[in-house]
């Protein structure tokens, strides 16, 4: 029996002001627990990861739960700053890559 690895997706979150990533943490997966349920939580593999660049947020997750992610971060209602997702890729070699020629054009 094949078992295919999961696909990941990495979502580059831009804040207004910095956030605590363990605090993310904790209200992103207990919203998504409250929306989903506990199956789909477990599946949705998410993870997040501090960003070289100050405000901004690396979530990790499975593919096929990308939407419910973003759904669970834009209906958070506890005093998080208001924030946008600035891109979604497939791999981290892409974030460094987009993040850094984002830098460019705000230097221009």
């Amino acid at each position: 029996m094949v078992i295919r690895q999961e696909r990941k997706r990495y979502l580059v979150v831009q804040f207004i002001e910095i956030i605590d990533t363990k605090e993310l943490n904790k209200l992103l997966r207990r919203q998504f627990r409250y929306l989903f349920g506990e199956l789909n939580l477990v599946r949705s593999g998410i993870y997040i990861m501090e960003s070289k660049v100050d405000k901004q947020v690396i979530i990790k997750c499975n593919h096929d739960m990308r939407d419910m992610v973003e759904a669970s971060l834009h209906l958070i209602v506890d005093n998080l700053p208001t924030f946008k997702v600035l891109f979604v890729t497939g791999t981290i070699k892409k974030i460094s890559k987009m993040i850094y020629d984002n830098e460019l054009e705000a230097d221009d």
